[in-house]
């Protein structure tokens, strides 16, 4: 709220630009801070329609001055490139599912751990990879040792090139609570890998929307297996065409397309 405040104070030539980011938390105060001072906003960026859609419905800043703003989450070119490197600390002759992220409580790994042992035993050629660094670390590891699923499910340290486990990877599972929109979806999108994650809000579904990856009904161990089911039942045929539908839908996230849309708002 800081920026907004000073604006208040001071007549700045700068334009006050607001880029919504996570999940919207519209408290009494901030609420108070936003109707003080909606007439020094010149825009307000979203990551999503929906989360656009719910500023606008709070009423406090014109409609007009919400847009809908993709984050600048990947470069094709540098993908590439990195996709290609060789991943040397796993066994990638075995197919493996792929969960990334912060190990936080957001991030809900816990699920995709309990949701593999119900089906581990029926994929027995397939393990889980999760990359990531956070809090939660040991708890993930006393988890996978109770369940006795050791050598079926590796934790690696975060690695800043992901892309080569995409690459490898049978398909990326994306457990969150809520995201906006998923960075790791949009890259996994672009790396032509398949995408099962939670419908969660408010970025997943608005982009698995129309047959570009499967969504399963958020912290539901039960659909998640029910949807893991059917991709390993899919032909490859509409694997394929599932992967092309959602590596169209993450070019609306280059750094060349969200900066043209910003450019022209400015101008």
């Amino acid at each position: 709220s800081l920026p907004i405040i000073l604006f208040t104070f001071f007549r700045f030539e700068t334009k006050l630009i607001i880029r919504v980011s996570g999940k919207i938390k519209m408290n009494f105060f901030r609420k108070l801070i936003w109707k003080l001072n909606r007439k020094n906003f010149y825009l307000i960026t979203c990551p999503t329609k929906d989360s656009q859609k719910e500023l606008i419905d709070l009423g406090i800043i014109e409609k007009k001055k919400i847009i809908f703003l993709p984050d600048p989450i990947i470069d094709i070119k540098k993908i590439h490139i990195l996709k290609n490197k060789k991943v040397n600390n796993i066994e990638t002759k075995k197919k493996f599912f792929l969960c990334i992220g912060r190990f936080t409580r957001q991030k809900n790994h816990v699920l995709a751990i309990k949701t593999f042992k119900k089906i581990s035993k029926q994929y027995t050629d397939v393990d889980l990879v999760i990359i990531g660094e956070g809090e939660l670390k040991k708890e993930y590891e006393n988890l996978i040792n109770k369940l006795n699923l050791n050598g079926r499910i590796s934790i690696l340290d975060y690695d800043q090139n992901i892309f080569k486990y995409l690459k490898n990877s049978a398909v990326l599972i994306s457990p969150s609570l809520w995201e906006d929109p998923g960075f790791v979806m949009v890259e996994a999108a672009a790396s032509n890998t398949f995408i099962i994650s939670s419908d969660c809000p408010s970025g997943p579904k608005e982009f698995l929307d129309q047959d570009a990856g499967l969504l399963f009904e958020n912290n539901n161990s039960q659909d998640l297996e029910k949807k893991i089911t059917e991709f390993m039942n899919m032909s490859p045929q509409k694997i394929n065409k599932f992967k092309l539908n959602a590596k169209r839908n993450s070019h609306k996230y280059t750094k060349l397309r969200h900066y043209k849309i910003l450019s022209a708002y400015m101008n």
